[in-house]
This record gives structure tokens, C-alpha cells and sequence, in this order.
């Protein structure tokens, strides 16, 4: 599978060149819309865009568990901000070709944003590197967005992970326009490398996609083990296309490694990768981020990794036990079970439904008559803001002070709670 880290600033500024409106130039084949909006048509419109479909065109479980989270707290406010009706459309900026996120699909849901001028709030990207693609595009029109899952450092600091540039190149207005609710990746290096610390890892390897989420947890957690003292024997790319990777355990055998942490997506071919390590690393432990959490991934009944594989597999989320939230955090859990006869799959269905309660409640501050400059000014004035997550504010880069990360194992191919896990703070 194709990784799609890809020139994000060029193709925005190509798309806007050439005003191309069609995906099939950048290779999309679907995307676009992600439901039946819901509100009044021709109202203030929030949007939220996810990959919806998997490998194969299959449903993206995680996603439209996330987006049943939105629908539950849009629901909850009787489509109301304040006494504001609202619309919420969902996208889809996911392809049938590849399944996950396509950056071609992401920048023309941008399009469609932008071009509806009662555009009051965007929420998503769920990756970083599509992230990275409509943050420039709704910063250009002014129009605040909201990361429920994007974690990568340099979408919002200029510290270790990020990129040159970055994060001024997404903000062309030379406002920021974009907040987000999750811990960044800074903080999820931080625990990743205490967790391999408290596992004994003493020959670690450190492998990543290339894409903006892997590459800049890479970063960030290459240099939490160097500050930990622990050995990194390789770090490196994978090619995302290969067929197996038998030949890189065997080279990682030869090094003596016995840690493995992959950075990176589950559509960059990371169920081959794991099941080929799990095979040639026979004592070797196996870890990887939040991005892996998903029933695409976990689930061997769900083309996901073996069963042998996973009880091998401990992952990183910033997600606490459903116990161990607040009352809010908790009321949530049982009203989408009631709502949907499931529990919520996957670490961010909360962060879902907490960002649409941002939205509508920041709309709903803005007064009878919001406009899109209003709303920006009071998302960027979060502060002690009780929610389902826990108090938080959101500084003056547009991050969140949660700070929740946890360890967990997979069992039957969901995430099972292992342990929380303190990230070191300067």
C-alpha cells in the first residue's frame, strides 16, 4: 500500500492553481460525503472529516465509531448551539483504491468547506498527514478547526518532531485557526519510551512510514531513548509496498534486538510487518502508537495480525479506563452503548464526541448571529473547560492540557487496559 506522505503545502498550492475539482486527478475514486447531514440546510454548518472506508472499501470501524460519538452529542443538544439550529455534515476523505486517508479527497472536502460561507467549525482531520493537507485550507478561510486524534508535534510546536517550518507553514493568515483536544505526540514518545524502559528493552529498534504522524513520533521518541539511556541499535523506514518483511527481522535478529516499536499507520502494511517480525523475532516485544489501535490492525478475524502476534503487541493511547474518567466521561460510554448496542470502539470516540461539544458550545457563545471570526476567538479562549475528557484549557498554540497516555495489551483484538504511564515534563 502507497504511503501518502506526500508534498502536503505543494498540492494545496497546485489544487488552488489550477482549480481542479476533481479527486481522479490526485487518483481518488469515492470520498466526499459521509453520511445524511443532519440540521436545517442552508444553516451554520459544522463539518467533520474521517477515512470511513478501510483496505478493500471495507467500513472503517474506528471512524464511523467516532462519528456515531459526534452524531450522539449532536443529538444530545437537540441540533441546537445555544439557540443557534445547526447543520453537521459529515465527509469522507478516504478512496475505495487505498481505504484510509487520500490527500486529493481531503483537500476537495476542504473545497466544499470553504465554499459554504455559513462554515462555522471543521473537526478532523483523523490523521496528522491529512491534518497537515486542511489546516492551511481552513486557516486560508478563517474557519476554526478542531483535532480530535491528530497528534503530530508539528501541527502546532516548533519542538522535537516537527518539520522546518512548521507549524508557521499551516497558518498562511498568520493566525492559527486549528486547536486540538488529544495530548500530541510529544507526550505519547515520552510514555512509549518508559513503557519499552519498563518492559527491559536494551537493543531497540525504531521503524516508521514516513508519513507525518510516524515520522515525527519517530523523532520524538528516538530522542526520549537517548534521555533514558536505553541502546537504539536501528532506526529506519519501512517500505510501506513490500511484500514481507522477513528480510528486516532477520536483519534485526542479527543486531540482537529485543524491541521492536513501529511509528507509523495500519495502512502502510503494518499487519504484514508485525506478523513478520512476531515470526522472526521469536523473543523480541512488539510495540506501537495510538494509530494502530483499530479493529483493522488488532482483529485477525478482521484481516488484522495473528493472534500470536497480538499477545505480543502492547500499543500507546491516550485513553484511560472507562472508570477512570469523570462522571461526563462516564454518562458517555453508557448513553452510546444505549444509543448504538456497542460499546465504543477504539481510543477516540470520546475525543469525538468532546469535540463536537466544543463546537456546538463555542458556537453557541458566539451569540444569536455567529460568525466564523467570533466562534475562532472563543475556541482559542478554552479554558477550564469541564468536559467528558477531564478539565482541560488549550494554550496558546492550540494545545490541550490533557496529558492521559496509557499502556495496553490486545485481547480478541481489542485494547485492554495495562497500565498509566506519566510522561516526563520539563
Amino acid at each position: 500500500m502507497r504511503s501518502r506522505f506526500v508534498g502536503t503545502m505543494g498540492i494545496v498550492a497546485a489544487l488552488a492553481l489550477a482549480g481542479c475539482q476533481s479527486g481522479e486527478q490526485f487518483g481518488s475514486t469515492g470520498g466526499g460525503s459521509g453520511g445524511e447531514p443532519q440540521g436545517p440546510e442552508g444553516g451554520p454548518t459544522i463539518y467533520a472529516s474521517l477515512p470511513l472506508k478501510g483496505p478493500e472499501g471495507k467500513p472503517n470501524v474506528q471512524s464511523e465509531a467516532i462519528l456515531n460519538a459526534m452524531k450522539l452529542a449532536f443529538k444530545e443538544s437537540g441540533g441546537k448551539a445555544g439557540q443557534t439550529a445547526v447543520r453537521f455534515e459529515p465527509l469522507d476523505n478516504s478512496t475505495r483504491e487505498d481505504g484510509g486517508w487520500d490527500a486529493g479527497q481531503t483537500i476537495l472536502n476542504g473545497q466544499q468547506v470553504t465554499d459554504n460561507d455559513k462554515a462555522l467549525m471543521y473537526l478532523g482531520d483523523f490523521d496528522s498527514g491529512a491534518a497537515a493537507v486542511s489546516i492551511p485550507i481552513m486557516n486560508q478561510a478563517g474557519i476554526p478547526q478542531i483535532g480530535f486524534s491528530t497528534t503530530a508535534p508539528g501541527l502546532t510546536k516548533d519542538e522535537t518532531g516537527a518539520d522546518k517550518n512548521e507549524p508557521k507553514k499551516y497558518n498562511p493568515t498568520g493566525d492559527s485557526t486549528f486547536v486540538r483536544i488529544v495530548p500530541r505526540d510529544t507526550l505519547q514518545g515520552s510514555v512509549a519510551a518508559q513503557l519499552m524502559q519498563n518492559q527491559g528493552c536494551t537493543q531497540i529498534a525504531l521503524l516508521n512510514d514516513k508519513e507525518v504522524y510516524g515520522a515525527q513520533l519517530a523523532e520524538v521518541l528516538e530522542d526520549e531513548i537517548n534521555t533514558r539511556g536505553l541502546d537504539l541499535i536501528s532506526s529506519e523506514t519501512i517500505d510501506a509496498n513490500a511484500a514481507d518483511y522477513q528480510d528486516l527481522a532477520d536483519k534485526l535478529g542479527e543486531q540482537s534486538v529485543d524491541c521492536v516499536f513501529y511509528a507509523g499507520v495500519p495502512q502502510n502494511n503494518a499487519v504484514q510487518l508485525f506478523d513478520d517480525l512476531a515470526a522472526g523475532l521469536s523473543g523480541a516485544k512488539l510495540f506501537g502508537g495510538d494509530a494502530l489501535a483499530t479493529t483493522a490492525f488488532m482483529d485477525s478475524a478482521s484481516d488484522g495480525i495473528e493472534e500470536t502476534t497480538a499477545a505480543r503487541v502492547r500499543l500507546t493511547a491516550p485513553k484511560l479506563r472507562p472508570e477512570d474518567y469523570p462522571p461526563a466521561g462516564q454518562k458517555f460510554f453508557k448513553d452510546y452503548m444505549t444509543e448504538y448496542g456497542e460499546e465504543a470502539k477504539g481510543p477516540y470516540p470520546i475525543y469525538g464526541y468532546e469535540a463536537m461539544k466544543l463546537a456546538l458550545e463555542t458556537i453557541g457563545q458566539a451569540g444569536a448571529n455567529p460568525n466564523k471570526q467570533t466562534v475562532r476567538e472563543r475556541l482559542a479562549q478554552t479554558q477550564n473547560r469541564s468536559s467528558a475528557l477531564g478539565v482541560y484549557n488549550i494554550d496558546k498554540g492550540g494545545d490541550t492540557s490533557l496529558d492521559d497516555y496509557a499502556a495496553y495489551t490486545i485481547e480478541e483484538g481489542q485494547l485492554t487496559f495495562g497500565e498509566q504511564i506519566e510522561p516526563l515534563k520539563e
